[in-house]
């Protein structure tokens, strides 16, 4: 079997664990980028969603 296929197994063991979706996101798109053979989300050219933050100064996340 390929490696590919070898880490994206991986990587769905890892997933299926995964209890808090919005604390663990950017850790899980990390992975998946790993599991395709990047070194992380950054090294390929991904970004991910960023907080907004609202008049008043609090901070808002972006859906």
């Amino acid at each position: 079997m390929s490696e590919v296929v070898e880490r994206l197994k991986a990587f769905v063991e890892y997933a299926k664990a995964l209890k808090d979706e919005k604390g663990e996101a950017q850790v899980f798109c990390d992975r998946l980028f790993q599991a395709f053979g990047h070194k992380g989300y950054k090294e390929a050219g991904a970004t991910l969603e960023a907080r907004q933050t609202k008049a008043g100064g609090q901070r808002q996340e972006v859906r």
